[in-house]
């Protein structure tokens, strides 16, 4: 009787392995399905969160260049940089206060050049009627641009008005000089405002403008 179950048994083996490889795989559990998906919501929203405050700027460029070009220093103070804005704003106030300045100073000498012009035209044409010049007289009379330049010539106060005409021309070309330059480096500011460095302009004492440029680093320590 051994030998018939051995046979028997091993027929059962052969029959058995074909229907444990037909078997399909179990399927996850739809617990670690809910584990998965509950990690990947927690962890998506704070990668989203992180990039949109790396890339979001206080102020938009094109809005600060007009600000500062409207008001210097507007668009700094807009950007964060309180120190260049504060640079500008004193830069622009003295321009403009020297401005005022130049310009009093200009009518002031204008108004005592016309008065010594007119003085000195009244002395003129009496000592061409003393003398008979009665054509030299008409001349002047019918011609404002010939007599002009004898006016200029004899007023003391003429090279004053000259001076100060000069110094107003400068002033205003500063003034208009710091009022762009303070708007390009607001819109230099706020394109930068994202970046992890600080952007400073300072003039410099012998003239023309410093850039400084400091980039925070994490110490390895």
């Amino acid at each position: 009787m051994r030998p018939g179950v051995y046979v028997g048994a091993a027929i059962l083996l052969l029959t058995a392995a074909p229907l444990l490889g037909q078997q399909t795989p179990p399927r996850p559990r739809p617990d670690s399905a809910r584990a998965d998906t509950a990690i990947t919501r927690v962890v998506a929203p704070r990668i989203d969160s992180v990039r949109a405050d790396s890339s979001r700027l206080r102020v938009q460029p094109r809005t600060a260049f007009i600000r500062s070009l409207l008001l210097p220093g507007w668009g700094q103070i807009s950007a964060g940089a309180t120190k260049s804005a504060a640079v500008f704003i004193g830069l622009q106030a003295a321009s403009d206060f020297m401005l005022v300045k130049t310009i009093k100073k200009l009518n002031d000498a204008r108004t005592i050049e016309r008065g010594e012009r007119s003085s000195i035209q009244d002395t003129l044409f009496r000592s061409l009627t003393t003398r008979g010049d009665t054509a030299t007289l008409h001349k002047y009379q019918n011609t404002p641009a010939l007599l002009q330049p004898v006016l200029d010539s004899l007023a003391p106060t003429h090279g004053l008005v000259v001076s100060r005409t000069k110094q107003r021309e400068d002033w205003i070309t500063l003034a208009v000089f710091w009022t762009l330059a303070s708007a390009a480096d607001a819109f230099v500011v706020a394109q930068l405002s994202d970046f992890p460095a600080d952007v400073m302009v300072e003039p410099r004492s012998g003239g023309g403008m410093l850039l400084r440029i400091g980039i925070r680093a994490r110490r390895p320590w």
